[in-house]
């Protein structure tokens, strides 16, 4: 087989290195891009022996040629999994969703095991009764088709969750560093999700972003990860961490393929200045006769350096009578530690010590003869059983960074020393102490390294002695600024250390290869083949140990790229200058270790990144689902708005199934009949004209629901003996019968035009020959494939559908120098797809020569017309984001998306790439600059660009230069001669109308295709920004409302209160002590309602006048259901603090607890924000301050060259994301929705 090295981008080769290329144990890649077009064809041409007379090496090597070429390439599970363990090589499923729950929880079964496989699934909700009807077998009453796609979204998420961390996980919030098990309720079944009311605040390392949900995973297999400087975080094997890789690459890596040497990214400065961390009540009888002393209401930095001080040198001492006292021991040499002791103690508790010196000792003990300090201390949870015992008390992680600050000084003058060269050093003989200590450290900006002594043959103990040091210059400058020590002494010597101390420390790893691009020069000297004259001699000098492949090489430090980018303005512009802004210190792999914990995680949707253990953990979930549901079905308004929410069904793409009489409805303005699936009787009618633009106005606002003509995917269904099309696979360009998969690939137009003399053309010959053989690869890889399930080989071996596509259409159209929006590309898509469906249906005829037909074929619209194919279908227009990328040309029928794009190395590198053929014309015709490369970036578009000639702007076209008409005429030209569907996004400018939707749905549904799918730029993050324009608009029509109806006599009244009125009365335990509620009602329903606290105390004023105004809106028409939702929920600070010790209490506040009555005497449940329960994660979580100061002061400075303006980020490279073919998809790393 032919070796030759394959013609790839850069880009391809990083994409196929990330995604595709097999990888060893520890995680290096041992494949190249020839061997695995080797691997997949030998693989494929495997399937030839079941067939006589065939010759599978003869057929490997032609389906490694159409591969290595790039004229054709299949699905990427194809190129993933051919040859290897796994073999499933199929992209997507449909799965029947039968009426009962059996069928209900059997697709939820067979759904986890596709996933599990990587596929996605398709369902159709549609056979599953209304929400409402009546459920015989039970009695009771069924919840509808959209709580069970809830219910499959939940299960997709359990199935697709990646990795997890132990529960003991410090977790970097705007709260402080708080264990994970604190952050939800780990009393869930495993594998459940808890969804946040509020959502959760935390540190990332993009800057503070918001978890909404929680995950319990359970006890599961971990890897224990520590470092050289002692940092260690346990989490499972598929978790992530962010790695700087041998290539200088900043990546993310699996738990299981990290190994020792590896270089780890931890975060430095993520914890605020202050949290919502309050000392907690104490309530103490002392006695009679002690000393009254004060005891402080807030944390503050003195308190944090009393506390630090006491769990270095301190101790507590109780008698038999439990007499007790807090006692400090400080040396005779620091007099000012001893003045500044006593000095908090009065500062802060009002009690001054007795101070006892033994004879012969070097210290004094000072004496705190205050059982009540004691206790206190005690309960907010400062604790020194002994010295090997002693740990970082969890206020310290709690209370703010000036908290913490104060701590330090305190522990590090205790306990701490630094020598006359000014080195900082921690000692302990409590390992946990120290880990603590390095992780406050870190989160404050200090990275540190522990070093253990074990030998200590000469030394006063037995124990392991931890020292820690100090190791950067930035950390070192923050200890001495902020935190320091108490004695002058000691802080005077933290002046004179040397800068070149940390030289070796704060290492910026593997930037080899940058700095070969900055300087790509020959070696130093004057010689043949030497420096030549001109050259950077001075620049070289100063990075020569830096490249790669030099005799003395070293490693890079902070101090030393600092010195670098200040000096040579190529370093400065380059993408080492990132290190010096991102906040992070890196550390390198000592041990990998086995064992097994409690796990748990946290989702976090917009980068799905948080700081744990101070590293830079990761947890991406795949997969995809798409849900349809019938135009007529009953709870189709449901099913439209169910998105609205783009955080609550996550993980699928939905789309309507429009039938025919419902757009002839549509079209005479009239109602249509919605018809009960189970009974199959008329349920009910709407109007289509109703229907119709509320999807529009839901694709306006999010780009969902799209459309499918269900009966025109019928209409053309080959097999409809067999069954009923009633789904599409995830991205809708596959209709597939229940159980059916679809095997897909596609062609590179790129590669058939060719230049004849002057004329440049389409070359059909090699165009044939490759369809021949895309057609047979395909083939064979239906009887290669490895199934998930026994029924979906039954069924794709029955119909052996496959779907041959083409990409790089519009890069073809720009080689033919023919408009993407004209007449011409038309009548061009419709004669090269024409040309490959007839060439793709004689190749399936002469292989079912060869084979036999497809075994439905009796059962199919070809044997009425006497045409024996091998293959139900032939032809699929399908996303190609990955693929495409690999062959280094535009996606599917797409036009192209930008001409210039960035691409972001290490998060933040700033490399502009320009479209090769615009970049060839440009140049050719002398119009190259940078300055003009910088404008078609900014402006991703020629259009308005004056120095550009127009028959280039237009030739050069994007997506959004191009009138949404043009890209349904597109579909539809391409849909002409495809049997299965075309898959597209239809790309819409941010000003676009819901008239202009509206048209392409019309447009699409008249031009015969058999879908649509939409996307308006920046639309799903504008939702949120266009719901507060219109609160905020609401608001002030409504003022000028209430202004001009003051004067007028239809004012709401409530009715009179009557005089007999009958109720209930219930005792609810709050924080105050018990709330009794009165709940009274007339003939008109709920009228009234009282409360009465049962003792002193609490707000009773309050709470009346919450009844008083209640009862006003019952008597005033005023929908309970509305008053409810608007009580549920509220929260108040002593019942949450009282829950937390009190089992009794069910509620989260006085206006909780009426709402919650008032609902019972609705007989309902009235759901608020997704959940009407009260749990644990009420009483940990609750957050009730203003972040917004918080947050700006935190907030992490913008990548230069990360633009955020232009819609959604790539999760795993921070690139923009592409909406295209029915997925979204990133052109840097090749991120896919639907892979």
């Amino acid at each position: 087989m032919k070796k030759g090295k394959i013609n790839l981008t850069e880009n391809a080769r990083v994409v196929l290195e990330k995604r595709y290329l097999i990888k060893d144990e520890n995680g290096k890649v041992i494949e190249t891009p020839e061997e695995l077009m080797e691997r997949v064809a030998r693989a494929v041409a495997k399937a030839e022996s079941k067939y006589p007379g065939a010759d599978p090496d003869k057929w490997a090597e032609k389906f490694y040629d159409i591969m290595a070429e790039l004229k054709f390439l299949p699905n990427s599970p194809t190129l993933m999994n051919a040859g290897r363990e796994l073999g499933q090589l199929s992209a997507c499923f449909v799965l029947p969703v039968e009426d009962s729950m059996e069928g209900i929880f059997d697709s939820i079964k067979y759904a986890a095991l596709i996933h599990k496989s990587g596929g996605g699934t398709g369902f159709s909700f549609s056979r599953l009764r209304p929400k409402g009807a009546t459920v015989k077998s039970t009695g009771g009453v069924a919840s509808g088709p959209i709580s069970f796609m809830k219910v499959f979204n939940a299960a997709t998420e359990a199935v697709k969750q990646g990795g997890c961390v132990d529960e003991n996980t410090r977790i970097a919030t705007v709260n402080g560093l708080i264990k994970i098990k604190e952050l939800g309720p780990c009393d869930l079944p495993e594998d459940s999700w808890h969804k946040y009311e509020t959502p959760l605040k935390l540190y990332t390392d993009e800057g503070v972003k918001e978890a909404d949900e929680f995950y319990v995973h359970g006890k599961a297999k971990v890897k224990k990860i520590s470092t050289e400087c002692g940092y260690s975080v346990c989490i499972t094997h598929e978790h992530r961490l962010r790695v700087i890789d041998s290539d200088g690459n900043y990546i993310w890596k699996h738990a299981k393929d990290i190994k020792k040497g590896d270089w780890l990214a931890l975060k430095k400065n993520t914890y605020p200045e202050t949290t919502d961390y309050r000392l907690p009540d104490f309530e103490y009888e002392s006695h009679f006769n002690a000393k009254e002393i004060t005891l402080p209401q807030e944390p503050s930095e003195d308190l944090g350096e009393f506390i630090g001080y006491f769990i270095g040198d301190g101790s507590f001492s109780f008698n038999e009578r439990g007499t007790g006292r807090v006692i400090f021991s400080v040396a005779d040499d620091e007099p000012e530690v001893l003045d500044r002791i006593i000095s908090l103690g009065n500062k802060l508790f009002s009690i001054e010590p007795v101070i006892n010196k033994k004879p012969g000792d070097k210290s004094s003990n000072l004496f705190y003869n205050s059982t009540v300090l004691a206790h206190w201390l005690k309960h907010i949870g400062v604790d020194k059983v002994s010295s090997i015992d002693v740990k970082v008390p969890e206020i310290a992680f709690r209370a703010g960074a000036n908290f913490a600050t104060g701590f330090l000084r305190g522990l590090f003058s205790a306990d701490g020393t630094v020598s006359k060269e000014g080195y900082v050093t921690l000692y302990s003989i409590s390992k946990e102490l120290v880990d603590g200590v390095r992780e406050l450290l870190l989160s404050l900006g200090v990275p540190s390294r522990t070093i253990v002594n074990i030998d200590r043959q000469d030394s006063f103990g037995k124990n392991p002695i931890y020292r820690l040091n100090l190791i950067t210059q930035e950390g070192y400058a923050i200890f001495r600024d902020r935190i320091g020590f108490i004695s002058t002494a000691k802080n005077d010597r933290l002046e004179v250390i040397d800068n070149r101390a940390w030289e070796f420390n704060d290492i910026i790893p593997n930037q080899q290869q940058v700095f070969a691009k900055i300087y790509d020069g020959p070696g130093k000297g004057c010689g043949p083949g030497r420096m030549a004259l001109g050259a950077n001699r001075e620049l070289y000098r100063d990075i020569q140990h830096y490249l790669p492949n030099v005799a003395a090489p070293r490693n890079l430090n902070r101090s030393r790229l600092s010195y670098l980018a200040e000096k040579y303005p190529e370093v400065a512009e380059s993408q080492l200058k990132w290190f010096l802004e991102n906040n992070q210190f890196y550390d390198r792999v000592e041990t990998v270790e086995d064992d097994e914990a409690f796990t748990l995680d946290l989702s976090v949707p917009d980068n799905n990144t948080y700081i744990a253990a101070g590293f830079i953990s990761h947890n991406t979930r795949r997969g995809a689902n798409m849900g349809i549901l019938r135009v007529d079905h009953p709870d189709i308004l449901d099913f439209i708005r169910c998105k609205e929410d783009d955080k609550e069904i996550t993980n699928f793409n939905i789309s309507v199934a429009i039938t025919d009489k419902f757009m002839e409805a549509l079209k005479n303005d009239e109602t249509y009949d919605l018809v009960d699936p189970h009974t199959k009787k008329v349920a009910g009618k709407l109007k289509a004209r109703e229907v119709f633009d509320l999807i529009v106005d839901m694709a306006w606002k999010n780009g969902e629901p799209g459309i499918i003509f269900i009966d025109r995917m019928n209409k053309y269904n080959p097999t409809p003996e067999v069954g009923e099309i009633e789904s599409t696979n995830p991205c809708g360009e596959q209709p597939l019968l229940p159980f059916e998969s679809c095997n897909l690939g596609s062609i590179n137009l790129v590669k058939f035009v060719k230049k004849s003399g002057e004329k440049i053309e389409i070359d059909y010959e090699d165009l044939k020959d490759t369809v021949h053989k895309a057609v047979r690869f395909l083939d064979d890889v239906i009887d290669v494939n490895v199934y998930p399930l026994k029924e979906i080989e039954e069924m794709t071996l029955s119909n052996r559908k496959i779907g041959l596509g083409v990409m790089g259409f519009a890069d073809m159209l720009i080689a033919l120098g023919i408009p993407y929006n004209s007449d011409e590309a038309l009548k061009i898509a419709e004669e090269i797809m024409s040309f490959i469906d007839k060439e793709s249906k004689n190749a399936s005829c002469e292989l079912a020569k060869e084979r036999g037909v497809f075994p439905n074929w009796d059962k199919s619209i070809y044997k009425e017309k006497g045409v024996k194919l091998r293959n139900a279908t032939t032809t699929t227009i399908a996303p190609t984001g990955t693929i495409s990328i690999i062959a280094g040309v535009s996606s599917g029928i797409e036009p192209v998306f930008a001409l210039a794009f960035e691409r972001h190395v290490l998060d933040n590198q700033r490399l502009v790439e320009i479209h090769p053929m615009l970049e060839q014309v440009l140049k050719e015709r002398g119009l190259y600059s940078e300055e003009l490369m910088e404008k078609i970036l900014e402006r991703g578009t020629l259009q308005g660009i004056e120095e550009v000639p127009e028959d280039i702007k237009r030739v050069f076209v994007t997506a959004h230069d191009i009138s949404p008409e043009w890209h349904v005429k597109m579909q539809a030209a391409f849909q002409k001669y495809t049997d299965n569907a075309v898959s597209k996004t239809v790309n819409f400018p941010q000003n676009a109308t819901r008239e202009d939707v509206k048209k392409v749905y019309l447009l699409a549904y008249e031009l015969d295709c058999k879908g649509v799918t939409i996307y308006r730029d920046r639309s799903r993050e504008e939702q949120v920004l266009n719901k507060g324009a219109k609160i905020e608009k609401k608001v002030k029509e409504e003022t000028t409302e209430s202004q001009e109806e003051a004067n007028m006599d239809d004012k709401i009244k409530p009715r009179p209160r009557p005089n007999v009125t009958y109720g209930s009365t219930e005792k609810v335990k709050i924080g105050c002590g018990n709330l009794y509620i009165t709940v009274n009602s007339d003939e008109n329903g709920i009228c009234e309602v009282f409360t009465n606290l049962g003792r002193a105390g609490g707000c009773p004023s309050q709470s009346e006048a919450t009844s008083r105004l209640i009862s006003l809106a019952l008597r005033a028409g005023i929908d309970v259901k509305a008053i409810v939702e608007q009580l549920k929920g509220i929260r108040c600070h002593s019942t949450l603090r009282q829950m937390a010790t009190n089992k009794d209490i069910k509620v989260l506040s006085c206006p909780d607890a009426i709402g919650r009555a008032l609902e019972r005497s609705m007989g309902k449940t009235i759901v608020v924000n997704g959940n009407s329960d009260v749990n644990e994660a009420d009483i940990k979580r609750y957050v009730d301050i203003n972040n917004e100061e918080l947050e700006k002061a935190n907030k992490k400075k913008p990548n230069p060259g990360k633009n955020n303006s232009n819609g959604a980020l790539c999760p795993e490279c921070g690139h923009k994301l592409e909406h295209e073919g029915g997925c979204v998809v990133c052109r840097s790393c090749g991120y896919s929705k639907c892979s």
